[in-house]
């Protein structure tokens, strides 16, 4: 899919909106935008790793997005962006249906939408539709965020709860979550370094400058990212201390039974064996003395571990 879509507030400005692009759509975007070959080639495939560079005259951009089920977190995958930044216009390209960037393009496309989402000014120049769709782009990384701290605060009400061995699982998945999020955010910090460095080129009205407001919206996500992993750390060493101290505590019990049982076992050994003369067998009620006996040992026992505050 190929649109050319005009921004209202400047004339002569296009945002050339490509979608799983073709050969034929490629050869005419780079008719109308006079692209290179080197931008042709790579808009024709997706990138493997994020990064920013200049070509000629124009700056070429790649920007990876995590995109992540959270429903069941089985599956997690990568959006990507690529941008090509001219003097009088705006290309993207994109490999996978984007959602929120459909709608935004159809709202540009009826002149809904005349100014960019970072500051409100009219669209003047391809850095602000830029802005705008890489602020529409970490508000959705957000919303996800929000739902990795909805599971963090349920594993934290089912942690208090007793619900220590569940966790444990629920806790490696949500890890699992926050490190693709890490993972796909993390190279964008070399990349806005290079962008922050290559805007004067583009020979643009304060170029940093805007392009610096975005790059505080992607610090402001990668704070959020860096909250949630410190506080799934906590979450996972107070899950661990608790199934410690449940696994000390059966073993606790499960050795005073040992040690109670102990001189239950040597009694009942000493009076089961084949000697000529054994004391107490035989008289009356021997039975009942030997039972007194093993009882007086394991009421001993108890006041002694009750002494030394074992239970």
């Amino acid at each position: 899919m190929y649109k050319i879509l005009d921004a209202k507030s400047k004339e002569n400005l296009t945002w050339h909106y490509l979608n799983f692009p073709d050969a034929d759509e490629l050869k005419k975007v780079a008719e109308v935008c006079k692209l290179n070959t080197s931008i042709l080639y790579e808009l024709s495939k997706p990138s493997l790793k994020p990064r920013a560079q200049r070509i000629g005259d124009f700056l070429y951009l790649v920007f990876h997005f995590p995109f992540h089920t959270h429903k069941e977190f089985d599956t997690s995958s990568e959006y990507e962006i690529d941008f090509v930044i001219g003097k009088d216009f705006l290309l993207t390209t994109t490999y996978d249906k984007i959602s929120v960037l459909d709608e935004f393009a159809s709202a540009f496309d009826v002149h809904s939408i005349s100014s960019n989402g970072v500051d409100d000014r009219p669209f003047e120049d391809p850095i602000d539709i830029f802005n705008s769709i890489l602020k529409l782009m970490y508000e959705e990384v957000e919303r996800q965020i929000d739902i990795v701290k909805n599971e963090l605060e349920h594993i934290e009400h089912a942690i208090f709860e007793g619900h220590h061995k569940e966790m444990v699982k629920a806790i490696s998945q949500v890890a699992r979550d926050i490190l693709n999020l890490k993972q796909s955010l993390d190279p964008h910090q070399d990349i806005w370094k290079s962008i922050l460095n290559e805007a004067h080129e583009l020979e643009l009205p304060n170029t940093k400058r805007r392009l610096q407001a975005s790059e505080d919206i992607f610090w402001k996500v990668r704070k959020h990212i860096t909250n949630l992993w410190q506080t799934l750390t906590e979450l996972r060493e107070t899950n661990n201390s608790l199934l410690s101290t449940n696994q000390n505590e059966v073993m606790q019990i499960l050795t005073i039974l040992a040690f109670v049982t102990f001189p239950l076992s040597l009694i009942a050994s000493l009076f089961g064996m084949n000697t000529e003369y054994t004391p107490l067998l035989g008289i009356k009620y021997d039975f009942w003395v030997i039972i007194a006996l093993m009882s007086l040992a394991t009421i001993a026992m108890f006041f002694y571990f009750k002494h030394k505050n074992w239970l």
